[in-house]
């Protein structure tokens, strides 16, 4: 029997230490608790070398069936050449409480090293938590890091001035980066195009093409090279041209090829149509003199232009004759002369054509449509400045404006030249914070609440909360809003007991071009009281309520007993008449004495 017992408590013995080795690991497979649904960089634009303040977006969402709590995500840069503000490799960011379910928002503010090199990095995320039962857990996660190169996208614009048969003119090229970064290896080069004409020739039974030489041809510079145009800056670039005597009225093509280094190469082409018109009247004795207006800038302020926006067109000019210019005009084209050359002005501009979807004048004179001078004199610059307000019903991209410039000479000859302009149009997404409200759920925490909608033209991008309350910082992402959309928010925030907390979020996020846009919203709370606590405070107050009724009542029914006992009590003495007291005789005067 002992021997049986022994065996049988060796059993119990080692059925316990394998329970309490299985124990870990039925804990350890509850793993993973957290789940990376998505992680933005620069909101979603993209990072080039040298750039701060890159802001890293981590997004986890609790998978578990436990509140996960003090959850810290480090996030190890080591290997990349992203670093702290500070310059370190190791970054930590506080998440909070996590119920299951929820999501939590790590924000990282980053820095690109300047002599980082395009390509993918990859970063470590170790992210440690508490589990309801106290249990310390990591979990990590591998996140991809990516840098481009440094570059953007050209806006360009071509000019040119009429010409007649024998003259020179010039052609002017401008090249616009409205973005925020750099753009390298610009090449512009320009050649006439060589067009076909349809002949018979003798012994020959079908029509043939043959080439027909441009009347067009360059002198000086034919191409130019920029290594660098900074962010925000431009150049205009200046061909010069020269028309043959014999040439006739028409329009000749100029070719212009565009390239540079973008996160490939880019290479664009654009054809601008030399105007010939034609021969001047000159008197028969001697050449006259003659006034040549040349643009030599154009601006657009503010650029880019918002749709239902005013603009104004800043157009330099400049009297490269050795006449005056008299009467000088510049007006805005009429709208049907608009329609005949958006086919050529979608070449010149690299706009896309207008379809009848799109409205039909993209711009109207917010001013006079015309600005008129009268005279600009040989060597002299001029500014015109002339305004315009842009359809609301735009769609981002690059629209012509289309201007006309006139002028004469002193023998009373007039001079046309057609001057068009790429407009770039952007919608800007506009963020606003409505119905924030607290509804407390204990006697420390309480749901915020509130709207968030966009009431601007643009998509936002990237959008996320930072909620200020109580000395706590809570994060909520949203992503994208498109225009005319809007999002509820909630979070659990701890509050003191005071009735009213002071609430500020900040909302962050970017326009389609990648600029990052900023709002604060700020506002006194009042915190209403948890519902169990509202409740006991009505019942004590309607058990006073009763109690003073009560009270009230008792003192009413004393106060009318009160009057009934003195009624009975109080002698009621009625003098007695004098034949009574006569009749009564002595004894009646010692009643009456006693009575009193």
């Amino acid at each position: 029997m002992r021997a049986s017992a022994s065996i049988e408590l060796k059993a119990s013995i080692l059925l316990l230490a394998a329970v309490a080795v299985m124990l870990p690991l039925a804990c350890s497979a509850q793993l993973p608790n957290l789940a990376l649904k998505a992680y933005v960089a620069n909101g979603g634009a993209p990072v080039y070398p040298g750039m701060e303040g890159v802001m890293l977006l981590v997004v986890l969402q609790n998978v578990g069936s436990e509140h996960l709590t003090n959850v810290v995500g480090k996030l190890d840069l080591s290997g990349t050449p992203f670093t702290t503000p500070m310059g370190k490799v190791g970054y930590s960011a506080f998440g909070g409480v996590v119920q299951p379910g929820r999501l939590v928002n790590l924000f990282y503010n980053l820095s690109v090293s300047s002599d980082a090199r395009p390509g993918s990095y990859t970063a470590t995320l170790s992210v440690s938590y508490q589990t309801t039962s106290g249990r310390p857990v990591a979990e990590e996660f591998t996140l991809e890091l990516k840098v481009g190169i440094e570059a953007g996208r050209l806006v360009v614009s071509i000019t040119q001035a009429s010409v007649r048969p024998g003259e020179e003119g010039t052609m002017l090229v401008k090249l616009t980066n409205p973005g925020d970064k750099p753009i390298y290896s610009i090449s512009v080069s320009a050649s006439p195009l060589t067009s076909f004409r349809r002949e018979e020739l003798p012994l020959v039974e079908k029509p043939v093409y043959v080439p027909s030489p441009s009347p067009i041809a360059l002198k000086g510079h034919v191409s130019y090279f920029i290594r660098e145009l900074p962010a925000g800056a431009s150049a205009t670039l200046v061909f010069r041209f020269v028309v043959s005597l014999d040439a006739k009225e028409g329009t000749y093509p100029l070719y212009v090829t565009v390239s540079y280094t973008s996160s490939s190469e880019v290479a664009e082409s654009y054809v601008a149509g030399i105007t010939v018109l034609k021969p001047i009247k000159q008197p028969e004795e001697q050449e006259p003199q003659k006034p040549i207006l040349s643009v030599s800038s154009v601006d657009v302020r503010p650029e880019p232009v918002r749709p239902g926006g005013e603009f104004e067109l800043e157009v330099s000019l400049e009297n490269l004759g050795e006449a005056p210019a008299l009467e000088v005009k510049l007006e805005y084209a009429e709208e049907t002369e608009q329609q005949t050359e958006v086919d050529i002005t979608s070449l010149l501009t690299g706009a896309q054509p207008q379809t009848p979807q799109q409205p039909q004048r993209a711009f109207l004179p917010s001013g006079p449509p015309a600005v008129i001078l009268k005279e600009v004199q040989p060597g002299e610059s001029v500014l015109l400045v002339m305004k315009l307000i842009a359809d609301l019903a735009l769609e981002e991209g690059v629209y012509p404006v289309q201007l006309k410039l006139e002028y004469k000479d002193p023998l009373g000859n007039t001079y046309e030249s057609p001057i068009t302009i790429g407009v770039r149009v952007v919608k800007e997404p506009s963020l606003k914070i409505y119905a924030v409200s607290l509804s407390r759920l204990s006697e420390s925490r309480a749901e915020l609440t509130g709207t968030v909608a966009n009431v601007g033209q643009g998509k936002a991008q990237g959008v996320a909360l930072d909620v200020y309350c109580n000395g706590r910082v809570y994060t909520y992402y949203i992503g994208e809003l498109e225009a005319g959309e809007s999002e509820d928010f909630l979070l659990t925030v701890e509050v003191p007991s005071a009735s009213e907390v002071e609430v500020e979020i900040k909302m962050l996020y970017t326009d389609t071009q990648g600029r990052e846009i900023q709002s604060t919203y700020h506002k006194s709370l009042a915190v209403p009281p948890a519902e169990a606590e509202a409740k006991s405070k009505g019942s004590s107050m309607k058990l006073l309520y009763l109690t003073a009724i009560a009270v009230a009542a008792a003192m009413v029914l004393l106060l009318i007993r009160g009057r009934k006992v003195s009624r009975r009590i109080t002698p009621h003495y009625e003098p007695a008449e004098p034949e009574a007291l006569a009749a009564l005789g002595g004894g009646g005067a010692r009643a009456a004495s006693d009575t009193d």
